[in-house]
């Protein structure tokens, strides 16, 4: 009886030490908390913001708030910044006010006083400060609403993003420096992110935006083969204005999912030119297939299973491309029996001419090529490809009588590396 109760105290004192050191170590880390709650007061970040951006860059930065918690989202630190700017004088290229052509790009981000580089409403990120003490950096969530970006080039030796004054020492490269394992969780673009290029010299401009973008899932820099990411964006839009025609393109949708060790990619979208000598032409663009990014000395990706598709001719293929010094190019495309009164019908709009087209002609083509792209020496992939319209009637309105047309084309490249071409019918 007497050792029951021996072992009993024992244990009993062994609890009490226990719950004194995990008291104690609670009691630390709370502590350790609330002090990181103090230092990282808004007033705190706001100076050491300031003094970055005093030396790395030549303009102004500013921002309405920056919060900072730790205790309420343990073990996460969550960080936001709002209606964040970046600008500098105007003065400072005012001299190219009157340069090109006027344009509603040309004027985004310019104001009397100052001009913008970039902005955004809210910056909100978490970060998982446990993993960051052992020295790994785990974002588990991050999101950019409201984003701007007006990048403006004003010749070859001037632009407006040479505000940022980075710079690095021989020494320092020399040394280079080592990333710490990363993780990336869900990623947002929230609030239509916008992006402008302008280059009134060479009257160019641009436009980038989309709805929304989202990835999901998991990222790692390590363990790339568990990697799990999902990657969504709706409505994206890019246009560029040249001196006489404008293209756009719009993506209605884009699906990519990455699970183990391949990636599904899924694509909607419209290409749009607007031309002086034929008008808005639409051309509807849908893709979907397989990349795969085996091991290799340079970059490897493999295609499979590609399907695209152009208005109403649809290509399928595969493709092996390596890229070292050289690149290796090994692929395979078809397009089998396309119905050419459709494609008339399509363009006749932009191309009146095909209205008055009728035929019955079905289109092939076909192209495979294998082998390196040297820069250097020009050498070329071997390549073999074909168009083939097989005969079939063709009539024009107006004229009674209706024809034959039959196109039977080939390229092949020979064993010094010319491509050759070969007419074995057109008519």
């Amino acid at each position: 009886m007497s050792t029951e109760n021996a072992s009993e105290k024992k244990y009993s004192k062994a609890a009490k030490i226990a719950r004194r050191v995990l008291v104690g170590f609670v009691g630390l880390w709370i502590a350790v908390l609330v002090i990181l709650q103090i230092v990282l007061s808004p007033s705190v970040l706001t100076n050491i913001i300031g003094r970055f951006a005093d030396q790395y860059v030549d303009g102004e930065v500013s921002f309405s708030n920056i919060s900072v918690s730790v205790l309420r989202s343990f073990p996460r630190l969550n960080v936001s910044i709002e209606d964040f700017s970046i600008t500098y004088p105007h003065d400072r290229y005012a001299e190219y006010d009157s340069v090109g052509i006027r344009s509603q790009i040309a004027h985004f981000g310019r104001n009397e006083i100052a001009d913008t580089l970039a902005s955004f409403r809210k910056l909100s990120a978490s970060v998982n400060y446990v993993a960051l003490i052992s020295g790994n950096l785990k974002v588990p969530y991050a999101n950019l609403d409201h984003a701007r970006v007006i990048a403006a080039q004003y010749d070859s030796t001037k632009a407006n993003w040479d505000m940022f004054k980075f710079e690095s020492s021989e020494e320092e490269d020399s040394e280079g420096m080592s990333l710490p394992p990363i993780t990336i969780g869900n990623v947002s673009l929230t609030g239509s992110p916008i992006v402008f290029y302008k280059n009134p010299t060479d009257t160019l401009f641009g436009a980038f935006n989309m709805e929304k973008a989202a990835l999901k899932g998991r990222f790692a820099t390590r363990n790339v083969d568990k990697n799990k990411i999902k990657l969504d964006i709706d409505n994206l839009l890019a246009a560029v204005r040249l001196p006489s025609d404008t293209v756009s393109f719009r993506l209605s949708n884009l699906g990519i999912f990455e699970h183990k060790d391949h990636m599904d990619i899924d694509a909607e979208s419209e290409l749009y030119l607007a031309t002086n000598s034929f008008g808005r032409i639409t051309l509807p663009i849908n893709l979907s297939g397989e990349l795969m990014f085996p091991p290799s000395e340079g970059i490897a990706v493999q295609a499979r299973e590609v399907e695209l598709s152009l208005a109403s001719v649809k290509i399928e293929g595969e493709a092996d491309v390596n890229i070292l010094d050289d690149i290796y190019v090994k692929g395979h495309l078809e397009s089998e029996d396309n119905d050419i009164q459709k494609v008339f019908t399509f363009f006749s709009e932009n191309f009146p001419i095909l209205k008055d087209i009728s035929t019955n002609a079905r289109l092939s083509i076909g192209l495979d090529c294998d082998g390196w792209y040297r820069s250097q020496t020009g050498e070329i992939p071997a390549i073999d490809a074909f168009i083939r319209v097989p005969e079939a009637d063709i009539k024009y309105s107006g004229i009674d009588q209706s024809g034959r047309i039959g196109i039977d084309l080939s390229a092949k490249t020979d064993e010094s590396g010319l491509l050759n071409a070969r007419a074995d019918q057109f008519d």
